[in-house]
């Protein structure tokens, strides 16, 4: 039987733990602030469709893949555009 290669399965997973650690670590840090953790989680959002995207056009997944993409990612977009748009530091 031949070994399984899925590189990009191992890349979405990197990104996956990268980027939502760092949200851990922020809240663990000053609970009280989310601007970081809604740019972080919408980061992670937009960066899944758009390497799905990449995916689909190297043939390497079947475009079916995108429903599961759009139910996980794109609904998200909405609620943390609109979190990371409230809980933005005013800077003067």
């Amino acid at each position: 039987m031949p070994l399984r290669n899925y590189p990009e399965n191992f890349v979405c997973l990197g990104m996956v733990i990268g980027l939502y650690g760092v949200i851990y670590l922020e809240v663990a840090r000053s609970a009280g602030r989310g601007w970081l953790a809604a740019a972080i989680g919408l980061a992670g959002k937009i960066l899944g469709p758009l390497g799905l995207l990449w995916l689909i056009y190297r043939e390497a997944w079947p475009i079916a893949t995108a429903v599961i993409c759009f139910t996980n990612d794109v609904i998200w977009w909405t609620p943390f555009a609109l979190r990371l748009y409230d809980a933005w530091p005013i800077l003067l």
